[in-house]
């Protein structure tokens, strides 16, 4: 008995251990934990005054082991949350099988001892397969991506068990590049605009925000969802770098550029995110003679007005087109729009974005009223 409650001690230890480095260690840890409660419980039976069956414990071992065994290649292959759970639940299973199988030996004859060992390679095998599969092959890219995913959920942006941290390990495997790539993009803005404060960082995380979007449209140049979040980390980055540091990179050509990329590509995405985009660099940008000429608050009405009739109108849009119609001597309608945005819910998907446009209608309904 105490070769099996060393077995699934040890089992329960390791599994534990391996779980606090998977993207998603709860299940892992759920095992363990149940793992370690067995050893407990195998313990106390071994004191018990009456001794149990002798297959008690191996029949034990092989039902936790080949439920540790389903479930964790459910995840290894369907969900791609975990790839621990199957290889150290199949020790349990191998060992639990073959200590039954080799129980049977003496009394088998020739054809059922050939039967038997047939079976125990095949679990042998199984286990090799699950070890090499999960071990040495490890986690792949996608599930730090769905990890990540879960920490934007969360609101855990920063950290080592942060979304950027999980999106960047993903960015070291071979597989889900694209995925990781894209939320790594939205995380670096996220965090820039609702979780730090010290400008220096909200700098260099647009910077890596900017550098990577650019390469990723220039590698996938027909992707909508890379070429709009490469904006909006490249916008952000010019409200923090400032006037100068936008036109000597010509950031609002390049707005304009890429807004309309977006609608060529697809008009409809994210609710006509590429109108709005366009519309609010013909508001925001500067018209400067012979340099900078084409920004108007006409096409900035245009444009932002298509925006809303694309899709469902987003907060953010009200709130530009509300401005624009102010800057057009519309001050009534502006003031409209945005009495109506300050009585918003915001959205469960954008709760953080939309809630900062409210905050920011406030101010500028406050401002037209004044």
């Amino acid at each position: 008995m105490l070769f099996w409650i060393s077995l699934f001690l040890l089992t329960g230890i390791l599994t534990f251990y391996y779980s606090r480095l998977q993207p998603f260690p709860e299940i892992g840890g759920k095992f363990s934990l149940l793992v370690l409660i067995l050893a407990i419980f195998l313990w106390i039976t071994e004191s018990s005054p009456r001794p149990g069956s002798e297959d008690f414990a191996p029949t034990l071992s092989l039902i936790t082991g080949g439920l540790g065994v389903i479930i964790g290649i459910r995840h290894m292959g369907i969900t791609k949350k975990d790839v621990i759970l199957a290889p150290l639940g199949g020790v349990l299973f191998i060992v639990g099988g073959i200590w039954l199988l080799s129980s049977r030996w003496d009394g088998a004859d020739q054809f059922q001892q050939i039967s038997l060992f047939l079976v125990a390679s095949i679990l042998v095998a199984l286990e090799i397969y699950l070890i090499f599969r999960g071990l040495v092959i490890g986690i792949p890219g996608v599930s730090w991506s769905k990890s990540g995913i879960r920490q934007i959920q969360r609101g855990l942006i920063e950290g080592p068990n942060g979304a950027i941290a999980h999106f960047e390990k993903a960015l070291d495997k071979k597989d889900d590049k694209y995925e990781a790539s894209l939320y790594l993009l939205k995380s670096y803005y996220f965090k820039s605009k609702f979780v730090v404060k010290d400008k220096k960082v909200k700098k260099d995380l647009l910077k890596k925000g900017k550098d990577l979007g650019l390469s990723l449209v220039e590698k996938f140049p027909n992707s909508v969802e890379y070429r709009y979040w490469y904006l909006v980390n490249l916008g952000s980055w010019a409200e923090e770098y400032g006037v100068f540091a936008a036109a000597r990179e010509g950031v609002a050509d390049q707005m304009r550029y890429h807004s309309k990329k977006i609608i060529e590509i697809d008009p409809y995405y994210e609710n006509g995110a590429g109108y709005f985009l366009l519309g609010a660099v013909h508001y925001k940008a500067p018209y400067i003679p012979f340099i900078l000429s084409w920004p108007n608050n006409n096409d900035a009405l245009k444009y932002l007005e298509l925006a809303q009739a694309t899709g469902e109108p987003e907060i953010a849009q009200i709130v530009y087109y509300a401005q624009a119609l102010d800057k057009d001597k519309n001050r009534v309608e502006a003031i409209k729009l945005l009495e109506a945005v300050i009585k918003r819910i915001p959205s469960a998907d954008n709760f953080a974005s939309d809630w900062e446009w409210i905050k920011k209608a406030k101010i500028i309904l406050d401002d037209l009223k004044s």
